[in-house]
Protein backbone atom coordinates (compact mmCIF):
# COMPACT_ATOMS: atom_id res chain seq x y z
CA UNK A 1 0.00 0.00 0.00
CA UNK A 2 0.97 3.25 -0.98
CA UNK A 3 1.96 5.93 1.87
CA UNK A 4 -0.28 8.36 0.45
CA UNK A 5 -3.44 5.62 0.89
CA UNK A 6 -2.62 4.54 3.60
CA UNK A 7 -2.20 8.31 5.33
CA UNK A 8 -5.70 9.39 3.56
CA UNK A 9 -7.39 6.15 5.67
CA UNK A 10 -9.84 7.78 7.64
CA UNK A 11 -9.83 7.67 11.70
CA UNK A 12 -11.43 4.99 13.28
CA UNK A 13 -13.01 6.20 16.22
CA UNK A 14 -14.58 3.62 18.90
CA UNK A 15 -16.81 5.66 20.91
CA UNK A 16 -18.55 4.14 24.11
CA UNK A 17 -21.65 2.84 25.24
CA UNK A 18 -22.37 6.49 27.13
CA UNK A 19 -22.46 7.97 23.28
CA UNK A 20 -25.69 6.31 22.90
CA UNK A 21 -27.57 9.16 23.44
CA UNK A 22 -28.55 9.83 20.17
CA UNK A 23 -28.47 13.69 20.43
CA UNK A 24 -25.21 14.22 21.93
CA UNK A 25 -23.69 11.29 19.11
CA UNK A 26 -24.92 14.04 16.47
CA UNK A 27 -23.53 16.83 18.30
CA UNK A 28 -20.27 14.77 18.70
CA UNK A 29 -20.29 14.50 14.58
CA UNK A 30 -20.85 18.03 14.00
CA UNK A 31 -18.51 18.96 15.96
CA UNK A 32 -15.71 17.09 14.14
CA UNK A 33 -17.35 17.59 11.03
CA UNK A 34 -17.07 21.59 11.12
CA UNK A 35 -13.40 20.98 11.36
CA UNK A 36 -13.45 18.77 7.94
CA UNK A 37 -12.68 15.85 10.35
CA UNK A 38 -14.79 12.92 9.40
CA UNK A 39 -13.93 9.60 11.11
CA UNK A 40 -15.31 6.20 10.92
CA UNK A 41 -17.34 5.81 14.01
CA UNK A 42 -18.17 2.59 15.53
CA UNK A 43 -20.66 2.45 18.66
CA UNK A 44 -22.58 -0.53 19.99
CA UNK A 45 -26.26 -0.18 19.64
CA UNK A 46 -28.51 -0.05 23.02
CA UNK A 47 -30.58 -2.73 21.12
CA UNK A 48 -27.64 -5.10 20.42
CA UNK A 49 -27.84 -8.57 21.82
CA UNK A 50 -25.07 -7.86 24.79
CA UNK A 51 -26.88 -5.25 26.27
CA UNK A 52 -29.14 -7.36 28.17
CA UNK A 53 -26.67 -9.84 28.57
CA UNK A 54 -25.94 -11.69 32.12
CA UNK A 55 -23.04 -13.28 30.81
CA UNK A 56 -20.08 -10.73 31.63
CA UNK A 57 -17.22 -12.47 29.48
CA UNK A 58 -20.26 -12.56 26.51
CA UNK A 59 -20.23 -8.74 26.79
CA UNK A 60 -16.46 -7.96 27.14
CA UNK A 61 -15.88 -10.42 23.52
CA UNK A 62 -18.91 -8.60 21.62
CA UNK A 63 -16.81 -4.81 23.40
CA UNK A 64 -13.68 -6.61 22.34
CA UNK A 65 -14.48 -7.25 18.83
CA UNK A 66 -16.13 -3.94 18.53
CA UNK A 67 -13.13 -2.24 18.68
CA UNK A 68 -10.44 -4.02 17.46
CA UNK A 69 -9.52 -2.27 14.59
CA UNK A 70 -9.99 1.51 16.04
CA UNK A 71 -7.36 3.56 16.30
CA UNK A 72 -8.50 5.80 19.69
CA UNK A 73 -11.30 4.85 22.59
CA UNK A 74 -13.57 8.24 22.78
CA UNK A 75 -15.55 7.83 26.03
CA UNK A 76 -17.99 10.84 27.38
CA UNK A 77 -17.63 12.33 30.46
CA UNK A 78 -20.90 12.63 32.84
CA UNK A 79 -21.94 8.75 32.26
CA UNK A 80 -19.99 6.70 34.23
CA UNK A 81 -22.43 5.82 37.11
CA UNK A 82 -25.54 5.11 34.41
CA UNK A 83 -23.37 3.10 32.15
CA UNK A 84 -20.31 2.11 34.64
CA UNK A 85 -20.78 -2.11 33.82
CA UNK A 86 -19.90 -1.43 30.01
CA UNK A 87 -17.75 1.24 30.36
CA UNK A 88 -15.69 -0.98 32.68
CA UNK A 89 -15.31 -3.74 30.10
CA UNK A 90 -14.44 -0.96 27.24
CA UNK A 91 -11.54 -0.07 30.14
CA UNK A 92 -10.73 -3.25 30.60
CA UNK A 93 -10.89 -4.13 26.49
CA UNK A 94 -8.65 -1.37 25.40
CA UNK A 95 -6.17 -1.87 27.85
CA UNK A 96 -4.88 -4.94 29.19
CA UNK A 97 -6.72 -6.54 25.77
CA UNK A 98 -6.26 -4.37 22.44
CA UNK A 99 -3.55 -1.60 24.37
CA UNK A 100 -6.04 1.32 22.34
CA UNK A 101 -5.37 4.88 23.53
CA UNK A 102 -8.29 6.18 25.51
CA UNK A 103 -9.63 10.12 25.03
CA UNK A 104 -11.68 10.94 28.05
CA UNK A 105 -14.11 13.77 26.49
CA UNK A 106 -15.66 16.34 29.27
CA UNK A 107 -18.57 18.08 28.11
CA UNK A 108 -18.65 20.49 31.04
CA UNK A 109 -15.57 21.80 32.75
CA UNK A 110 -17.06 21.73 36.29
CA UNK A 111 -17.78 17.88 36.09
CA UNK A 112 -15.87 15.68 38.68
CA UNK A 113 -14.28 13.06 36.40
CA UNK A 114 -14.19 9.15 38.19
CA UNK A 115 -11.13 8.15 39.20
CA UNK A 116 -11.11 5.09 37.36
CA UNK A 117 -11.44 6.99 34.48
CA UNK A 118 -8.76 9.18 34.86
CA UNK A 119 -6.50 6.38 36.05
CA UNK A 120 -6.86 4.94 32.57
CA UNK A 121 -7.96 7.72 30.59
CA UNK A 122 -4.28 8.58 28.15
CA UNK A 123 -5.50 12.22 27.90
CA UNK A 124 -8.73 14.14 29.45
CA UNK A 125 -10.08 17.15 26.95
CA UNK A 126 -12.53 19.42 26.79
CA UNK A 127 -15.81 19.47 24.24
CA UNK A 128 -13.46 21.05 21.52
CA UNK A 129 -12.98 20.35 18.42
CA UNK A 130 -9.50 21.07 18.44
CA UNK A 131 -8.57 19.66 21.66
CA UNK A 132 -10.57 16.55 20.57
CA UNK A 133 -9.06 15.61 16.90
CA UNK A 134 -5.53 16.82 17.91
CA UNK A 135 -5.59 14.05 20.84
CA UNK A 136 -6.63 11.52 18.66
CA UNK A 137 -4.09 11.74 16.02
CA UNK A 138 -1.37 12.24 18.85
CA UNK A 139 -2.25 8.87 20.39
CA UNK A 140 -3.06 6.88 17.47
CA UNK A 141 0.29 8.10 16.22
CA UNK A 142 -1.48 9.48 12.84
CA UNK A 143 -0.87 12.82 12.40
CA UNK A 144 -3.28 13.03 8.82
Amino acid sequence: MSIHRESSRPFHLYLSYAWNDGRTLDEFRMLLQREQFKPTISILSPTHSANGAEDERALYRVIKTKMKFCDAVVMLGGEYVKYGRWINKELIACRDGLRKPVIFVRRDQSESIPFILEQHADTIVDWDAAAIIGAIRQLSGRQA
